[in-house]
């Protein structure tokens, strides 16, 4: 049942790149949608280069960087919201802020602060916070206070608690919110290279693009964007399960 899912899945792939390739063969000028061969011969191209590999690296460690210190902070955000009142009363109107204001508009503003090639840090934490304080927040809200004060009773140590009571209870929004969090700091992050024009980056290879008219650039750079979203993904998947068969 599952290998015909997949399958199936693989079908619908094949589906939408037909209709890719349908409306490139209309539309029949390469500047405006090239076929999806062109753009896989593209990639293959791409590939072959070492400057690509650093390109990647260089965009991904940034992103990632962001992704986890805004991870943390949203984390520990949520447990003394959680704990204090007060804290969340302080930080929510702030948060509610960040999750609002269009992604263009603090690029623009953080240039004006930070040099461009740490704006892919930035952008990434400030869009990961509020995906990790508010789903966090509503996820220890569920967690039953009174195993936690019979946990208390028993002196059951912090650590235990946190795996044995909270991990399990929290794992798939744990998980949501990890994947949510990265596809939009690899998103937003891209987003402020691009507008940065940043060197040896994703967005800055796709700025570069775009001047030229390349767009088997663009499209090319897009599809390794998604690959490494999914990549990313599958590890994230693979880890937290492996975490929760380890603690079960």
């Amino acid at each position: 049942m599952q290998t015909s899912i997949i399958k199936n899945k693989y079908i619908f792939i094949l589906f939408w790149i037909f209709v890719w390739h349908i409306f490139s063969v209309i539309i029949s000028q390469d500047i405006i949608l090239p076929s999806p061969m062109e753009v896989f011969f593209r990639i293959l191209e791409l590939m072959g280069e070492y400057e690509s590999y650093l390109t990647i690296l260089n965009s991904f460690l940034k992103i990632f960087l962001g992704f986890i210190l805004g991870g943390i902070v949203g984390i520990f955000l949520a447990i003394f919201s959680k704990k204090y009142n007060i804290i969340y009363s302080l930080f929510t109107p702030m948060i509610n802020v960040i999750k609002v204001i269009p992604v263009p508009s603090f690029i623009i503003l953080a240039l004006v602060w930070i040099d461009s090639n740490k704006l892919s840090i930035l952008i990434s934490f400030l869009m990961v916070v509020p995906i990790f304080f508010f789903n966090i927040y509503k996820g220890l809200n569920i967690v039953d206070n009174k195993i936690i004060e019979m946990a208390n009773v028993y002196k059951i140590s912090k650590f235990d608690i946190l795996i044995y009571i909270y991990i399990p209870v929290l794992y798939n929004i744990l998980l949501s919110t990890l994947i949510l969090g990265f596809s939009m700091a690899l998103k937003s992050g891209i987003a402020s290279e691009v507008i940065g024009m940043t060197s040896f980056t994703i967005g800055g290879k796709l700025q570069e693009a775009k001047v030229l008219l390349e767009s088997k650039d663009v499209l090319a750079w897009t599809v390794i964007i998604v690959f490494i979203s999914i990549i990313f993904e599958k590890i994230l998947n693979y880890m937290m399960k492996k975490f929760y068969n380890y603690i079960k």
